[in-house]
């Protein structure tokens, strides 16, 4: 029996010999996914995050995991709760301390997700994600998760970290979908016209300027076209999951346009801000470091004379 675990634990290692759980690209991610819930904290006050929605709804809502949250432990100071939620999620943004702020982020989202009335989408992916990747925060030593990458403390922890990281992928994979095959399954996405309701919407929609520069594609029968690639490329990118490496450069490029398209189009920044963390999780190989060139070469730009 033990030899039959050994040689398990021997062909995991070995599988996940190249990978690099440890480095940026987690990194980036993990400071993504923060960011999405501080703009949630910091863009609503606290009246609009606990709305009443019925006669004897409980504010905050504190029932099974939710009641362990944040907001559940101050129910009658949920202002300073706020107030500590965004200071946590600026620490985990910052990247400092993995080890240490993977656990108070995972709290935070949590308490975001489930103690809140105002939530989307994105906050239920940031909740997922920072629990997901939880093992490989509290496998990484090192101060600040920008720094190079480094290697776990033993071989069982680099298999548990590196599983993490491809839960991460296939929970991403998952939501892209979900996203395509209920898009399919509408008539609005399945005739062409979606995009053309979505963004005239005058509440949710694109905001007015937009829609006078839209309006003459809108109204044209391309617009079924770009309908209809949306919904491809939501397959493509679940698809991405089992596909070579080489095509994840290219997905990522798409993927992330086409979540600020979302954001600038329709206000939902924390979202895709969620998803534009996701992706890079889902799109980038752990081992591959981010080198943020362009942030160096600004940083390094010789300041003009004064």
């Amino acid at each position: 029996m033990l030899t039959r675990v050994a040689r398990i634990g021997d062909a995991a290692s070995k599988l996940f010999a190249a990978d690099r759980p440890l480095s940026n690209v987690v990194g980036l991610c993990r400071s993504l996914i923060a960011l999405s819930t501080l703009l949630t904290l910091l863009g609503n006050d606290t009246d609009s995050l606990f709305v009443k929605l019925t006669s004897g709804f409980e504010l905050p809502q504190c029932r099974g995991v939710g009641a362990a949250g944040l907001f559940c432990a101050m129910p009658a100071h949920l202002t300073l709760a706020r107030v500590i939620g965004i200071l946590v999620l600026l620490v985990t943004v910052s990247g400092w301390r993995p080890r240490v702020t993977g656990v108070l982020h995972l709290w935070v989202a949590m308490s975001v997700a489930l103690n809140t009335t105002l939530t989307d989408g994105g906050d239920q992916i940031c909740y997922a994600m920072a629990l997901i990747l939880l093992p490989v925060t509290l496998a990484d030593p090192r101060k600040w998760h920008w720094q190079p990458a480094v290697e776990p403390s033993h071989p069982a922890v680099k298999v548990l970290a590196s599983s993490a990281v491809v839960l991460a992928r296939a929970q991403m994979a998952g939501l892209y979908f979900h996203a395509a095959a209920g898009k399919y399954a509408t008539a609005e996405w399945n005739n062409g016209t979606a995009l053309y309701y979505i963004l005239t919407e005058p509440v949710y929609g694109a905001p007015s300027w937009q829609r006078a520069l839209l309006r003459p594609i809108l109204v044209h029968d391309t617009v079924a076209m770009l309908t209809w690639s949306v919904i491809v490329l939501e397959f493509v990118l679940a698809a991405a999951f089992f596909a070579r490496r080489r095509f994840w450069k290219p997905l990522l490029v798409l993927g992330i346009a086409l979540h600020v398209g979302i954001g600038l189009s329709q206000g939902l920044v924390s979202f895709s801000v969620a998803m534009c963390g996701g992706l890079v999780v889902l799109l980038r190989p752990t081992e591959v470091e981010l080198g943020f060139v362009l942030v160096r070469r600004l940083l390094r730009a010789p300041h003009a004379p004064t």
